[in-house]
């Protein structure tokens, strides 16, 4: 399945446009941003960042539980990159199979990685209520 997803970013006045693709078994397969108005050099530079946007790959649920500093478990996380990538996200977590992963923003473009968070919980909730 692929959904287009419109939320709000950083640009209050116009949305940024994902494409996410879920797969057969309810997992993210595809996180693709295909429009923008976000500031330039901020919020479409984490747009254009592949570590933040792979972090959606295997996802099957995202959670808001409040819970401040988990840990980030998956291998290879962005957070040890050391590219800019790696402020979580307070109390943002996905679900990527047995594992629990805090989500890592992009440094200074937190607005715009909510919006792609927002769009990737709302393609997962529209895909379950199709598959009902």
């Amino acid at each position: 399945y692929a959904m287009l997803i419109e939320k709000v970013g950083y640009n209050k006045e116009d949305t940024v446009r994902v494409i996410v693709g879920i797969d057969k078994n309810g997992a993210v397969s595809l996180v693709a941003p295909v429009y923008n108005k976000e500031p330039e050099g901020i919020g479409d530079t984490a747009l254009a960042d592949q570590k933040f946007l792979d972090q959606f790959i295997g996802v099957t649920a995202i959670a808001e539980d409040g819970a401040e500093g988990a840990e980030n478990t998956a291998s290879g996380s962005a957070a040890s990159a050391g590219n800019g990538v790696g402020t979580a996200f307070a109390g943002i977590t996905v679900s990527k199979g047995s594992d629990t992963v805090s989500v890592d923003a992009v440094s200074n473009a937190t607005d715009t990685c909510r919006a792609v968070v927002d769009a990737v919980q709302t393609a997962l909730a529209q895909y379950a209520a199709m598959v009902k």
